[in-house]
Formats: C-alpha cells, structure tokens, sequence
C-alpha cells in the first residue's frame, strides 16, 4: 500500500465521520491524486494503527463532536494526554503530532463556510484544546468534528457544508498552497479555546497544541510542554500562554521549557 499525501479517515459506525465520508466520495476527492479515504470499523480513539492500514504523510480524520450541553459545533483539534489520565485512548503524558496550518485553515474555512450558507443557527466553530487518543501515530494528524448531538451527526447539511471545507483544503495541501501562518503551541483557556480559536479565525496564528487550564493545574509536565512545542509537522515560532493560565509554578515551567528549546513566548 503506498503512502498518500493526505490519507482521511473515519469510523464507519459514526454518523458524522460516515456522512462526511460520502460527501467526499460524491464530490470525487478520493480521486484527487496523493488522497485516499477509508473507513474502519473501530472507534476513532483507537486509530493507533492508521499508520499500518492507511499510511499517509498526514492524516484528517472525520468524527462526531459528543459534549454534555449539546450545543452544536463544528470543531477542530489534535490529539493526546496531557495529564496522567488517558481516558479515551492513548497514553497518560502524550501528545500526537500536529499540522498548525492545516488545523488552522481548516478552522478558517469552517468559519467561512458557516457565515456563507446562512440557516444553520447559533452554531460553534471552535478549536478544542488537545484531549484523547490516538497518540502513536507517527505523522501528523488533524481531527474535523460535526457536534453535539445526533440531531447534527446525521445532518446532510452539515455533512456537505465539512466536505466542501475538507476538500478545498486537501486541494491546497497536496498543491503545496496551504495559508502562511505563525505557527503557535498555545497553554490556557477551556476546553473551547476562544482566545486561540479567534487569533486563528483571524489569522494572527494558527495552532497546534493547546494545553487547557483544568490539564496546566493537575500538573504541567515538562516534557509534555516540549512536546506541545516539537511535536509539530513544521516548528513552532511561538508560545501563547495566557497569564492566567495556571498556578505560578506551572507558568514557570511553560516559560522556562520554551526559553530552553528557543521559541519566543508570549504572555496574553
């Protein structure tokens, strides 16, 4: 099996991720040459393996967004655990590799997308911070999610309105035309960014991992503030840390780890 450029993916027995699927399939993106598209039946959180069974230089996976408010969302985030817990997939203190340009055009075209079409109601367009599994996967990978209820999942709508998102930027990616950007690590806000979701909608950044305030007080780990910093498909040039980010010694260690891998931080 040869490696694609892009390989997007999706569990077959999500709504959501199903929806886009064939969306994409009508609009011919498999056919775009480097693309491929496949369905497992395993949960996305357990995609540990995509490396073996859709290899890729980077990977889109497609998923439903669950959250317990139920407002609707469309969402983009990477993956891993920054704290000890590893509650749906993966490993405890592990972050996966993330695509800042993609994650954040994509984010883009989202918000585009929605301010275009009209009729869709109050509806979220978001970063989430970076949260579950995979994180063994060694190329970089970027996950796309229709939330927050099945009322959204099963949308045609919306199916259609993330397809023509995803395959307008698998057209710039594999043209080697994504979005120039500053690429960023951001540490602070909620699980729902705002700050770091504006600042890319803006694009005065884009981002690849942001590490939440309820994970910075369990206990930032060093190494995980270096992997948020490395483990990245292109450097990062900047450290966003809110100033009230987390308890003093925790922005200490964010600070200090960015000064010793020499990236310029920035307080917000």
């Amino acid at each position: 099996m040869g490696l694609s450029i892009v390989s997007i993916v999706y569990s077959t027995g999500d709504p959501a991720g199903a929806g886009m699927a064939r969306e994409l399939m009508r609009m011919g993106t498999p056919s775009l040459e480097g693309v491929s598209l496949r369905g497992f039946p395993e949960s996305v959180l357990e995609f540990e393996f995509l490396d073996e069974r859709a290899p890729g230089e980077q990977y889109i996976v497609l998923s439903k967004h669950r959250s317990s408010s139920g407002q609707p969302s469309l969402t983009v985030h990477h993956t891993g655990n920054p704290t000890r817990r590893a509650e749906a997939g993966g490993d405890p203190l592990t972050l996966s590799i993330a695509h800042a340009r993609l994650a954040g055009h994509i984010l883009r075209l989202i918000k585009r997308e929605v301010e275009e079409h009209g009729g869709l109601g109050e509806i979220d367009v978001t970063y989430e911070a970076t949260h579950h599994g995979p994180t063994g996967v060694t190329r970089p990978l970027v996950f796309v999610e229709i939330g927050s209820t099945h009322k959204q999942w099963e949308d045609p709508v919306l199916h259609r309105l993330m397809a023509r998102v995803i395959h307008e930027a698998v057209e710039d990616l594999i043209s080697g035309s994504l979005p120039t950007c500053t690429t960023a690590a951001g540490f602070g806000g909620s699980h729902y960014p705002e700050r770091f979701t504006r600042m890319a909608i803006e694009n005065k950044a884009c981002f690849g991992h942001i590490i939440p305030k309820y994970a910075i007080r369990e206990g930032i780990d060093e190494n995980v503030v270096r992997q948020a910093i490395l483990k990245n498909s292109e450097p990062v040039k900047k450290v966003f840390m809110e100033k009230k980010a987390g308890p003093a010694p925790a922005r200490r260690v964010i600070e200090k780890t960015s000064l010793d891998l020499g990236v310029e931080l920035v307080k917000i």
